[in-house]
């Protein structure tokens, strides 16, 4: 097997021209793409409307002139319009989303939390009205994972998705592998544009969980909310993560990864959790605010790609791509079927929201209504295109891989200094069926390295161990290439 390296998107200006477009936020990642249409234009011709919440705030990039708005009502998103979204969260992205899809429009977006939660609805309202939905910015910001995957022929046969997905949560981790401290780390990430006001998305894994299930989508055509999710942050301690992972010899990372499940049928995990890079590998190698991800594939090898991970810049530029790609009417991602199937109230669901994109009054014509069951007829097609599941084109009949963990606790309860820990501990790991090696002491703490092919199982341990105030750390030995599966 290979590994193909990608580089970075380009980032340079280019003169090719683009649509007319509406802009919809204009901070950080808005901003930087009007710098870049400007840069590459010689003007903001092209950006019809704007939707700024407060237009008087100063700003490093000027809005266009008499062209913005504050209510995204008044955005001209209908007609086949191309949106591109940089607001964020679920409100008002999705109501736009909608309103420009069924007007056969582009909607081009960056917002991985309406991706993941709302993707499904999305992609098939662009393929029934004949517009396009595109989230090439939504995982990895100028990574570009999303192109890969939805670009990568289906005889490949995706066996596993990994990778450092959040840039925010790399740069501190970066730094504190290199000795700072947390607050002094946090602040440097937030006044270089890294990291949120509030970064507590990016800390707790759920910024990377919700990129992973749509790289699981993309990668085994299973709807986010079918993924069996779990999620391991660098809280309530990352700086003695961090001295954990010197003490094993490499550096943190948060990794996420999305996989078939060993010994189930048709179900996929996505995870987030901690990890301890080797000194030398790949992974150690992606420092401050970098992402990487690695694909595994039956037929073609391994495949990794990496890039900037945050950033006003780094997004912008990724969100470009789209904004020039008007091959065809609806070129976004193909949706392989097969995976957990949708239930059927879920389906119903959807197919209820789906079903009220037209008003009453346009209803109440005959004409309207034969449209509307065509409409519903195309629907019902691709939802079975999709949601149908395959066991012969996924497979999950993979060998158990085993996993090496270090595993750290305190060596005292609070206010119970009779108990014995280690015993404690031998117990909970001997429940979860996992083998160990010899106990360390030392500095207050007890370490072992732990092996196992469940890795789930590593969740439990955490909790136990944690409702026990022991302090618990758990990093996954993470060499990087094809050499951790030997």
């Amino acid at each position: 097997m290979t590994t193909t390296q990608w580089a970075a998107l380009d980032t340079r200006p280019r003169q090719a021209s683009l649509p007319p477009l509406v802009l919809a936020g204009c901070g950080t990642v808005g901003g930087a793409l009007l710098d870049l249409i400007r840069a590459g234009q010689g003007s903001d011709d092209a950006v019809r409307s704007v939707l700024v919440r407060d237009p008087e705030r100063p700003r490093a990039i000027p809005l266009p002139r008499g062209r913005h708005v504050t209510d995204p009502g008044d955005l001209p998103v209908e007609g086949g319009a191309t949106v591109v979204e940089a607001l964020g969260g679920e409100e008002p992205a999705l109501s736009l989303a909608r309103r420009t899809l069924r007007g056969g429009g582009t909607f081009i977006t960056a917002n991985k939390v309406l991706v993941a939660e709302h993707g499904i609805e999305l992609q098939t309202l662009a393929r029934v009205h004949r517009g396009r939905f595109a989230f090439e910015a939504s995982v990895g910001a100028a990574m570009p994972i999303v192109r890969l995957l939805r670009d990568l022929p289906p005889e490949a046969e995706v066996r596993q998705v990994e990778g450092i997905l959040n840039g925010t949560s790399n740069y501190l981790l970066d730094a504190l592998g290199r000795g700072a401290r947390w607050e002094e780390a946090l602040a440097e990430a937030q006044r270089l544009g890294f990291a949120e006001a509030d970064p507590g998305r990016d800390i707790d894994g759920r910024d990377a969980l919700d990129k992973a299930s749509i790289l699981g989508w993309l990668a085994f055509g299973v709807a986010p909310a079918d993924l069996l999710r779990w999620r391991i942050g660098i809280l309530p301690d990352p700086e003695l993560l961090a001295r954990e992972a010197r003490r094993a010899g490499g550096v943190p990372r948060l990794l996420a990864r999305v996989r078939p499940v060993e010994g189930a049928t048709l179900r996929i995990e996505a995870s987030v959790h901690p990890c301890v890079a080797l000194s030398g590998s790949e992974w150690a190698g992606v420092r401050e605010a970098g992402n990487r991800a690695e694909v595994r594939t039956e037929r073609g090898g391994v495949l990794s790609v990496s890039g900037p991970g945050a950033g006003g810049d780094a997004t912008a530029t990724a969100l470009l791509p789209d904004l020039r790609d008007l091959r065809a009417p609806h070129p976004g991602p193909e949706l392989r079927p097969g995976g957990a199937p949708i239930p059927p109230e879920r389906g119903a669901e959807n197919r209820h929201r789906i079903e009220n994109r037209d008003s009453i009054e346009a209803r109440d014509s005959i004409e309207a209504r034969h449209r509307a069951e065509a409409r519903d007829s195309a629907e019902a097609a691709h939802r079975r295109e999709i949601w149908q599941h395959d066991p012969a084109r996924h497979r999950t009949e993979t060998r158990p891989s085993t996993e090496i963990w270090h595993l750290s606790a305190d060596t005292r309860i609070p206010g119970l200094p009779q108990v014995e820990v280690r015993d404690r501990i031998e117990r909970v790991l001997d429940r979860a069926q996992i083998e160990r090696g010899r106990f360390e002491r030392s500095d207050g703490r007890w370490r072992v390295r732990i092996e196992t092919s469940a890795t789930a199982r590593v969740v439990l341990i955490r909790e136990r161990l944690s409702a026990l105030d022991l302090r618990p750390v758990l990093l996954r030995e993470l060499k990087g290439g094809m050499s951790e599966r030997g």
